[in-house]
């Protein structure tokens, strides 16, 4: 057991903004899509998004099948993964630990998409390769949605 797990640098996008985040490709996921509370929380606050409830809680089980937390809100947002563009993913909210997204058996599933552990990538169907987009997307990085301090000096100028 061990080794390191299967990333994918990728951009979660809404209304123009784009968020760079590592993503997890994780198979033994059984569920599509999963977004850590926290990012959840400052993906809101920061692009002024609000969390969906779901119609049916989810029981979430961990890899030993043990009951874990319940999941009751999802996000929506679209996904730019390798070149190729998905559009209005629902991401399940929950405490996922040391991931902040993981995509699940049932994305793989959906999308025909195999991982490529040996060269850490996504092999992709042939109907689905990269999609050019003519839309302005302003990048930002993760460290960007979190509050920025100002010393007492600049604080007091701006006012």
């Amino acid at each position: 057991m061990g080794g390191s797990p299967l990333t994918i640098p990728c951009t979660l996008v809404k209304n123009g903004i784009g968020v760079d985040i590592d993503i997890l490709a994780d198979t033994g996921a059984n569920g599509f899509a999963f977004m850590n509370t926290a990012l959840a929380n400052q993906l809101c606050e920061s692009l002024d998004l609000r969390l969906m409830p779901l119609i049916h809680m989810i029981q979430a089980k961990g890899y030993n099948r043990q009951s874990g937390q319940v999941a009751s809100h999802y996000l929506t947002l679209n996904l730019i993964i390798e070149g190729c563009r998905q559009y209005n993913l629902p991401f399940i909210i929950s405490n996922l630990g040391a991931h902040e997204v993981i995509l699940g058996h049932k994305w793989f599933e959906y999308f025909w998409v195999n991982p490529d552990v040996t060269s850490c990538r996504l092999i992709w169907p042939l109907e689905n390769t990269p999609t050019p987009s003519f839309m302005r997307i302003l990048q930002i990085t993760h460290e960007d949605l979190a509050p920025q301090m100002t010393d007492e000096a600049t604080h007091k100028d701006i006012v």
